[in-house]
């Protein structure tokens, strides 16, 4: 699961081994680093140093991106360990069938921009 922040001046810290995360209104959330693959930041929020090192230590990302989604930096763990085990998923993935869907529904994206691209082109001729 990914744990996306997208709450303005929500914060994020560590608490007996798993993230705190605290919004401006409401209630406190506890949730297990076991339980997540990636955290993705999209907003202003305040991340201690803490829960940078809980999620190195358990060997999660964290991606930042933009107001567009347009990705802006990682944190990661410095080990090749998260690579190799990234690497055997990826081998997994690509037996089952969920790659065939993946791949289909790439070439069908692909060709319906092909197919816009072409239309544009012959517009501006």
């Amino acid at each position: 699961m990914q744990l996306v922040l997208d709450t303005r001046d929500l914060r994020i810290s560590r608490e007996r081994g798993v993230f705190l995360i605290e919004p401006p209104k409401g209630k406190a959330r506890r949730i297990s680093p076991k339980k997540l693959s990636s955290i993705a930041i999209t907003a202003r929020v305040w991340l201690g140093a803490d829960a940078v090192m809980l999620a190195i230590d358990n060997q999660l990302p964290i991606l930042f991106f933009d107001r567009i989604g347009k990705a802006k930096g990682r944190l990661w763990s410095p080990y090749f360990e998260s690579i190799a085990t990234l690497r055997r998923q990826q081998i997994r993935f690509q037996e089952g069938p969920e790659a065939t869907r993946w791949m289909v529904e790439l070439f069908e994206l692909k060709t319906i921009h092909q197919i816009q691209v072409l239309r544009y082109l012959l517009r501006r001729r």
